[in-house]
């Protein structure tokens, strides 16, 4: 149960969970490593998983200054439907999030809720992550850049706001309505929140430091087709654009797809290079 003592600075972190038993532990201690005081309140949306999620989230034992918050749904409702809920529920001052099969670095928190202090404007803060690969049972760790700052006109097309480095404001989250729907709602949410106010953008607070693993976990991301499928329909159902801009919209993603597809596959074959070199010396 959360505790009753929260200072005005607490933090909300939201994580939907589905068949997270693999993963859910290591997002959570990712939380509990964070190099800050403030109260943060762990919000997990359990989707009707059949494994031991719920389990193992009852077993983990919360550190002074930590709240936990358990939902279980009795059907799956998807990641829209559960973040929905978290921000609903949440009593943090600050709101994040945190998919259950990533990993915050140590200093995710501090520095974002510094940055944010230290400048006005930047009510929500974003920034870099490493992207973690498994090839032939081994892991390799891509780094990727986030822009400087993400407004409406460079994240009409393509979503630059990674879910798992996002920390904002409540007052600001709950104004705009959490789209309940499967897919594509982390894009839709962030446009939502760009459009709704002019002075409403996303700061990277801190451009070459990454704060986030995105976990290696299989999803629907790796379903190449039904993505660009999802993403017509979200360009045409959820933001209305024409037919002609959708059509530029989905070759804008095959571009980039690709485009980070063959950089990794240079990376990873480096990285295998430079072992293959190192054994033979």
């Amino acid at each position: 149960m959360i505790r009753n003592k929260q200072n005005k600075k607490s933090i909300s972190v939201i994580i939907p969970t589905y068949n997270s038993e693999n993963t859910i532990k290591r997002a959570f201690d990712s939380i509990f490593i964070q190099s800050i005081r403030n109260f943060i309140e762990i919000i997990v949306i359990d989707d009707n998983s059949s494994d031991n999620t719920i389990k193992v989230v009852e077993g983990i034992k919360l550190k002074k200054n930590f709240g936990l918050k358990l939902i279980s749904n009795k059907n799956n409702m998807g990641a829209g439907y559960c973040r929905e809920i978290g921000i609903k529920i949440s009593t943090g001052f600050y709101i994040t999030f945190l998919d259950s099969d990533d990993v915050w670095l140590s200093n995710k928190l501090y520095d974002q809720i510094k940055y944010m202090e230290e400048n006005q404007n930047a009510k929500f803060v974003i920034g870099d992550y490493i992207r973690e690969i498994k090839f032939k049972n081994r892991y390799y760790y891509f780094y990727i850049n986030t822009p400087e700052l993400v407004t409406i006109n460079n994240n009409y097309y393509i979503n630059n706001i990674p879910n798992s480095s996002v920390i904002l404001l409540s007052e600001i989250a709950k104004k705009v309505k959490y789209p309940n729907i499967r897919v594509r709602n982390d894009f839709i949410y962030w446009n939502k929140i760009l459009s709704s106010d002019k002075k409403i953008k996303a700061y990277n607070s801190c451009p070459g430091r990454a704060y986030y693993i995105y976990g290696s976990q299989p999803g629907i991301s790796d379903k190449r087709s039904k993505v660009l499928v999802n993403q017509w329909i979200t360009y045409r159902k959820y933001f209305k654009y024409t037919f002609i801009k959708s059509f530029y919209g989905v070759l804008i993603n095959i571009f980039f797809y690709y485009k980070r597809k063959i950089l990794i596959n240079i990376f990873i074959l480096n990285k295998i290079f430079n072992i293959i070199k190192t054994k033979s010396l």
